[in-house]
């Protein structure tokens, strides 16, 4: 189950076991959903990964914009850009982990959405980050509270 990650090293050791016993039941709860409905919870989840896509390509392409004309780190603090572009990738990378956890492949077509994506983030991310944190506004600051699979959080 997911109650043995390292989320609960970041909770006061009292919350620790009431939390872990409530992701378990909802673990459990969503494999029993999982086994009846499997392929409109699929299709369900598919649609929230490409409007999460969809809001990043926007984000990403304002963020770019404002990066091309020397605007970025004057215009927009880096709070958002963890808002726009980091928070919304790291719920991309839950649901990949819940849904390989699962047992569910998505789509093809999903799947090479986020692989562009990621490919565009790629080349933007390091330019951006090292940009804010020229400006000491590191927008990764704690890295180590992150999968390590979560490359957009380890750029150094």
């Amino acid at each position: 189950m997911l109650s043995d990650k390292g989320w609960s090293k970041l909770l006061p050791s009292t919350e620790q076991g009431p939390i872990a016993t409530r992701i378990d039941d909802l673990e459990a709860r969503l494999r029993r959903l999982l086994s009846r409905t499997k392929k409109e919870l699929l299709t369900c989840v598919e649609s929230g990964i490409l409007e999460i896509v969809d809001d990043m390509r926007k984000s990403q392409e304002e963020f770019l914009s404002l990066l091309e004309k020397g605007k970025l780190n004057t215009t927009i603090p880096s709070i958002e850009l963890n808002a726009e572009l980091l928070s919304l990738r790291d719920d991309l990378g839950y649901a990949s982990f819940l849904l390989e956890r699962l047992g569910v492949e998505i789509s093809p077509p999903v799947f090479a959405k986020i692989m562009s994506l990621d490919q565009h983030l790629r080349r933007l991310l390091p330019r951006v980050v090292a940009l804010y944190r020229s400006a000491e506004d590191d927008p990764t600051p704690y890295p180590d509270l992150f999968p390590k699979s979560f490359w957009w959080r380890q750029i150094r």
